[in-house]
């Protein structure tokens, strides 16, 4: 799959969309993935990244907040990988150096 439909799939699925086509609620196995995708980001050793958002639908954890680092993102985006039920990641984080 070449990285245009990657994008795409992931933008027909992203929740922002659908909050703008009036919303779907979060299934049983979302919901699941979300709280298991928290556990492992408030277990983190760095204070930013257990403040990060995340929400889930359809399989694809959307993540949102800002890091001082690029390391911090990368140790976000490992935490949201271990936790079972999600498919695919969308990493909104902004990363600003202090």
């Amino acid at each position: 799959m070449s990285f245009a439909a990657m994008r795409e799939t992931i933008e027909r699925r992203s929740p922002m969309r659908l909050r703008r086509l009036g919303g779907v609620e979060p299934s049983g196995r979302d919901a699941a993935a979300q709280e298991e995708v928290v556990a492992h980001l408030r277990a983190s050793p760095y204070a930013e990244v257990r403040r990060i958002r995340c929400d889930v639908r359809e399989g694809v954890a959307v993540l949102n907040g800002r890091l001082s680092s690029f390391f911090q993102r990368q140790m976000a985006i490992a935490a949201v990988r271990r936790a079972g039920g999600v498919d695919q990641i969308r990493d909104e984080l902004e990363v600003q150096a202090k």
